[in-house]
């Protein structure tokens, strides 16, 4: 089910334009990151979709629905640093966050449950640190059960420790079935927690799609075998697999004929070898981030 479908979206500030003609479908349940360097169109793009900024071209529309009042109530964001007051406790200040969203206050509960914060509700929001207080920030944005949460730089400033904490609790929201949006320069980060990922450079998408296949490297695959120099031997012999790369009893081969190792592994086996290791290798994001926005 398509929860957002973006068309042509566009936004110029003068002659700069902060986003050019973006195109993007977001299915429910899905983790969707949005990559870019430092003026590439990320916070202008979500401040967009949530009515925030007004476009200058294009369209957006949630949930297959042209009521934006309705669709608003379903969404959970922060975008810039939510604020709170320093001296009332995490609770209290939920209670305000009830009486803008026009929510009862029985919902606290259940968010300071998933942010792991419950036991600190009556401690007031300056000894927080500031992982506690990023969650206390989520919880804010999941009263009222809605079905996305939109995130700009959820782990900005927080320690490894901090980190650690928002990615399982971004990946515990999602199971729940919540559709989760959010903006990140974290690429490994983005790579553990993101099912989709969308890569901006100066308004512009450079490439959209699942991180899994972005990252799989074509037709590369890491074999591991006993028999080194038979390998070798089969390899010399065969024009469609070519070594790239050899450490040991690791080679790093590109084989022609098929991108699914069930293929090469077949041909090693009819050739008489074994493979103790076969597996496509994969970049890492930040590896294909660089190059994708080095040469685009």
């Amino acid at each position: 089910m398509e929860i957002l479908n973006i068309n042509q979206l566009t936004k110029h500030y003068g002659k700069l334009t902060a986003v050019n003609k973006l195109n993007v479908s977001i299915e429910k349940g899905s983790i969707y990151g949005i990559l870019g360097p430092n003026g590439s169109g990320k916070t202008t793009t979500l401040g967009m979709i949530l009515n925030v900024i007004r476009p200058s071209a294009g369209t957006f529309t949630w949930f297959a629905n042209t009521n934006q009042n309705v669709n608003r109530q379903k969404i959970g964001a922060i975008i810039e640093t939510p604020i709170f007051y320093p001296y009332l406790s995490g609770q209290k200040n939920l209670e305000i966050f009830c009486r803008i969203k026009r929510i009862d206050n029985t919902d606290i509960e259940r968010v300071l449950k998933i942010v792991d914060l419950y036991d600190r509700r009556k401690d007031t929001f300056k000894t927080y640190s500031l992982g506690m207080k990023q969650r206390l920030a989520i919880a804010g944005a999941l009263l009222g059960e809605p079905e996305v949460l939109i995130l700009d730089e959820p782990t900005n400033g927080l320690d490894p420790q901090g980190i650690a904490e928002i990615r399982n609790l971004i990946i515990a929201i999602a199971k729940q079935g919540l559709t989760i949006i959010l903006a990140s320069h974290l690429l490994d980060e983005v790579q553990k927690v993101c099912s989709h990922v969308l890569i901006l450079k100066e308004g512009k998408m450079l490439i959209s799609g699942k991180v899994d296949n972005i990252l799989l490297e074509p037709n590369i695959f890491e074999i591991k075998v006993d028999e080194r120099e038979k390998l070798h031997k089969l390899i010399n012999n065969t024009p469609e697999i070519t070594l790239v790369q050899e450490h040991n009893n690791l080679f790093i081969v590109n084989y022609k004929n098929q991108s699914n190792g069930q293929e090469l592994n077949r041909f090693l086996f009819e050739n008489g070898l074994v493979a103790n290791h076969l597996q496509k290798q994969e970049k890492s994001l930040e590896s294909y981030f660089l190059d994708i926005i080095e040469h685009a």
